[in-house]
């Protein structure tokens, strides 16, 4: 129960958003979202920061400190929590009407946690964005489609367009590639770009394993392909003596 004076967790969320707008703005950034989530045992605050060009971890520290006062002085959050400043990154949520609007243009692809009326849960297309009877449009230069974002069919951002063409051009050039079932182990791949390449070319994936830190791109993965195995940081592979047998296809080598 949350003590007097306090907002409940969604309201809280709203609180921090007024707080913290005016000064993510004020830096020249967008603020992409705010979101209060529990992990194990700990709380966390994480505020989600955005801008035409690349974020870099000065830019977010700088966010983190001039905030952090800000809400000591509010405290609008009852119980401990862990303060987290950070970018969306590519394989970024999409949950506000702006945010549709932000990428239009883009290319990218689609899953549906559910099936649409035609069954279908996988779209790609060009972002047309979001109309005002909540349904969201992509377009692939053929086909239109069209399918509603609702608390029960949500819709995740997963890859990004140009990163997954060039994979499908690439690996399109390896012989037998479609042949049987290939396993894969693929670096810095949180956003499922490789996956969604492969499944472009009609390859028939054995098994997926990818390494990633990003906390949010990991969970748009989990949500969209459970059965990916997920490794951690990729910078493992630079220790001595690494290896690496969860392939059935053999154990690996020691990274060089």
């Amino acid at each position: 129960m949350a003590k007097p004076g306090k907002p409940q967790q969604g309201s809280a969320v709203k609180v921090v958003e007024a707080l913290v707008r005016p000064v993510v703005e004020g830096m020249d950034l967008r603020l992409w979202d705010v979101r209060f989530e529990k992990e194990g045992p700990d709380w966390f605050l994480r505020v989600l920061i955005d801008r035409d060009e690349p974020l870099d971890t000065d830019t977010c520290e700088a966010v983190s400190r001039a905030i952090d006062p800000l809400l000591d002085e509010a405290d609008p959050i009852e119980q401990s929590y862990y303060l987290e400043v950070g970018s969306p990154g590519l394989g970024r949520r999409l949950t506000r009407p702006e945010h549709y609007e932000q990428l239009k243009g883009q290319k990218c692809a689609a899953h549906l946690i559910r099936p649409d009326e035609q069954g279908r849960r996988d779209y790609a297309g060009i972002l047309q964005g979001l109309d005002a009877d909540g349904n969201v449009t992509l377009t692939d230069g053929e086909e239109t489609y069209a399918f509603p974002v609702s608390p029960s069919q949500a819709y995740k951002m997963l890859g990004n367009g140009w990163t997954v063409d060039v994979i499908a051009h690439t690996m399109s050039r390896f012989e037998g590639l479609t042949a049987e079932p290939v396993e894969v182990l693929s670096m810095y791949d949180g956003m499922s770009c490789g996956h969604i390449a492969l499944d472009k070319l009609g390859v028939e994936i054995a098994s997926y394993h990818a390494t990633e830190i990003d906390k949010f791109t990991i969970q748009t993965t989990q949500a969209n392909f459970p059965d990916v195995v997920q490794l951690g940081d990729a910078f493992q592979v630079r220790e001595d003596g690494w290896t690496y047998a969860g392939l059935t296809g053999g154990t690996s080598e020691a990274a060089e």
